[in-house]
């Protein structure tokens, strides 16, 4: 077997990257509901409550960013079937004669490349910020515990 072409690469980091994605998904429910299982007992609310509200909501939001993660990038297979299309001569079938104007073709993919840049931006950003996001909920549990565990508030 030769050596893995660009596309095999491509290929392998978007499906690695997809599974540690619903990994961390999988993660911020386990940690949601862990947390919700611990406070179970909780009768009075106090100060130190405040940081597992936050580390609660900034799970809540990395599970929504990771679903925002999913659908742009959904969003980007559709582009890229698209422009396959482009590029294989369907844009020929849109018209009576079977011919495209001239530059339509090229307009359609300058005008594709850009939205896919847009949502690719947009992919990332999410992916960012569910990482941080999940981190965040992660710190503010712990100094919930600790507050817990050595009484100080």
């Amino acid at each position: 077997m030769g050596e893995p072409t660009r596309h095999d690469i491509i290929v392998k980091y978007r499906d690695r990257r997809e599974k540690f994605i619903y990994y961390l998904m999988g993660l911020d429910v386990a940690a949601i509901g862990f947390t919700l299982s611990k406070t179970y007992e909780i009768r009075h609310l106090q100060l130190n409550h405040i940081f597992l509200g936050i580390a609660l909501f900034a799970w809540l939001l990395s599970i929504l960013n990771a679903f925002r993660w999913l659908l742009t990038e959904f969003q980007g297979m559709q582009f890229d079937m698209h422009q396959y299309d482009i590029n294989n001569g369907v844009v020929e079938t849109w018209f009576k004669d079977g011919i495209a104007p001239e530059g339509y073709k090229e307009m359609l993919i300058e005008k594709l490349q850009k939205e896919m840049q847009i949502k690719s931006d947009r992919a990332d950003r999410d992916y960012k910020r569910m990482l941080f996001l999940f981190m965040t909920g992660i710190v503010f549990f712990i100094m919930w515990r600790v507050l817990d565990v050595a009484g100080i508030i």
